[in-house]
């Protein structure tokens, strides 16, 4: 998953390249808001694959009709956006986001191909879902190369003279793309799994458990979109395009981190469900902690180097044509990244409950506080890096909400704070402190060794200090029982 995350920053120099700073914050401000609606599905795939999960735990009896009250529900989700889209969405779109008159019939040709990509994307979920709640994640691996490498072929595509309008060329291959990757699902699903037979299929009373749960998720996901596409509108409206491919760039960066770490924690989500489903609550809170701590690690071990040698980074990456405001506009979202890598395995264990009705109700809260002051903030007058200060600190102020509401499966917030708070907070200052402070003192002036020695140091205070300050007496023992032999070479 490191790979695509390369190939997925690297295509978005090359897309800078191929389409100039102002059609590039066109594509960011039109595609987002159209693909930002996949927040409507994000509750549906979080459902399905809780109540897979769960149902697996207790004999899996409920698969089939699971799976496609699941796709019934997508199904009519995705007719409604299109009849929203077309209407006040079109209406949105010429009347109140600002683009050059000339860009106009380019922009309505690119505003369908991004809901076709949408819907594509939408009625993919459920199948993306049952091949996680079954762990088959080489698969899900697979696809997620296949989408890296064709977005980079077809970016590349992109720099050719392949036609003036290189936007809707650009709208019309990744419309493909995404035709392909939920045909690739499909296929696979209904030859592996005999849930995924479709067909029409109505529980009333499962019908209403799934959705009353992904209803309470879709208000929380209804607010993290306002959260990131309001804040984009805002830009665009306060500050214009420019603005907008630099929050563009700053998205292409959380993307690329996101996905790496929502890889490693679907790897152990279906465990964290399973072993509440069946009582064995010792384990899931084993699994449950150490998914936080390490996702949380591997997030500083990327996000410091990065914001040590952003301009550096930034210049490499996307040349000589980089937008105002993108180096702070990166560090701060490279810091939210922190926030949220300790927030996807608590959000899977307090769904595993089921009950979340109370939980979503105030992180949603939380969240609409980032539209309230960004709004604030730029009628004041302030610069639009007050947007991502903004997000910084409601995001401190949703996972500090979300370990609270880890007591609800047996961890209080004492114990959160005594087994991941404090030692997640020891090993980053002593880490960034010493590996900041020799950098400083070494005084590396070629960029790219200055990087590479960052990297390297850091990890490794990290790893010396993770030892002392993370690790229970019971894992050093169990890891050096792994190592000792591939050292002493006994058996």
């Amino acid at each position: 998953m490191g790979i695509v995350m390369l190939i997925k920053l690297y295509v978005a120099r090359i897309l800078l390249e191929a389409l100039g700073i102002d059609d590039y914050g066109v594509w960011n401000i039109l595609a987002s808001f159209v693909i930002s609606f996949q927040f409507i599905s994000a509750p549906i795939v979080v459902s399905t694959q809780r109540f897979l999960n769960y149902d697996m735990g207790q004999g899996g009896h409920k698969l089939n009709r699971i799976f496609n009250l699941s796709f019934e529900l997508i199904l009519s989700v995705s007719i409604l956006l299109i009849l929203g889209f077309e209407t006040v969405g079109k209406w949105f779109i010429e009347n109140k986001l600002n683009f050059e008159p000339g860009m106009m019939p380019t922009v309505a040709v690119l505003y369908q191909l991004t809901i076709f990509s949408l819907v594509f994307q939408l009625i993919q979920k459920p199948f993306e879902s049952t091949v996680i709640a079954h762990e088959r994640m080489s698969f899900y691996a697979y696809i997620t190369l296949f989408e890296a490498f064709f977005l980079l072929g077809i970016t590349i595509l992109l720099k050719s003279d392949i036609s003036e309008n290189k936007l809707i060329w650009y709208g019309s291959l990744n419309m493909l793309l995404y035709a392909l990757e939920f045909s690739g699902y499909w296929v696979y699903c209904r030859l592996k799994f005999q849930c995924c037979r479709l067909k029409l299929v109505w529980d009333k009373a499962l019908a209403k458990e799934i959705g009353v749960f992904s209803g309470w998720n879709l208000f929380g996901g209804l607010s993290s979109m306002t959260a990131n596409q309001g804040i984009n509108v805002l830009l665009n409206i306060f500050f214009g395009v420019a603005v907008n491919a630099a929050f563009g760039i700053s998205n292409q960066v959380k993307g690329a981190i996101t996905m790496l770490i929502i890889n490693l924690q679907k790897a152990f989500d279906p465990q964290i469900v399973k072993n509440y489903s069946i009582g064995n609550m010792e384990r899931m809170h084993k699994l449950t902690v150490s998914i936080i701590s390490l996702s949380y690690l591997l997030a500083l071990i990327v996000v410091f180097p990065l914001c040590l040698n952003i301009d550096f980074i930034l210049s490499e990456w996307l040349g000589n044509e980089i937008p105002a405001w993108t180096n702070w506009f990166c560090i701060l979202t490279l810091l939210q990244m922190l926030f949220v890598a300790l927030g996807g395995p608590i959000d899977t264990a307090v769904f595993a409950t089921g009950k979340i009705k109370s939980y979503q109700l105030w992180l949603s809260g939380e969240i609409f506080l980032n539209i309230i002051f960004v709004y604030i903030f730029f009628r004041l007058s302030y610069g639009p890096v007050w947007a991502f200060v903004v997000k910084l600190l409601v995001e401190g102020i949703i996972t500090a909400t979300r370990f609270i509401f880890l007591r609800r499966v047996g961890l209080s917030l004492s114990t959160s704070i005594r087994r991941i708070i404090i030692p997640l907070f020891s090993v980053s200052i002593v880490a960034c402190g010493l590996c900041y402070a020799i950098i400083t003192l070494l005084s590396i002036h070629n960029g790219w060794l200055n990087f590479i020695c960052t990297v390297f140091l850091f990890v490794l205070i990290v790893a010396i200090s993770g030892w002392y300050l993370l690790l229970d007496r019971s894992l050093k023992d169990k890891i050096y029982h792994k190592l000792a032999p591939i050292f002493t070479g006994k058996s």
